[in-house]
């Protein structure tokens, strides 16, 4: 696979990034993006077919329903919040 040390590549710089900015907290950051964007684009791919989605990433389709559902709490929050 050779995308796979591209992607590799690509975390490395990210991290090297976030810790010489002193960023914290990048485990849980980087992590909850990269499965927001998984989720997203696998169900795109899937044409929304939930269970086949969740098959390609090797999930249970309740476990994965669980993910969609936390995905949207956390956009319902963030769009919740006030201007400032």
């Amino acid at each position: 696979m050779p995308w796979a040390s591209n992607i590799g590549d690509s975390l490395d710089s990210l991290v090297e990034y976030l810790v010489d900015n002193n960023v914290e907290g990048i485990h849980p950051l980087i992590m909850g993006e990269v499965e927001k964007r998984l989720i997203i684009k696998v169900l795109e791919r899937n044409r929304g077919n939930k269970l086949r989605a969740a098959r390609s990433l090797g999930l249970s389709r309740n476990t994965f329903h669980r993910k969609i559902l936390k995905l949207k709490e956390s956009c319902t929050l963030f769009d919740s919040e006030p201007d400032s």
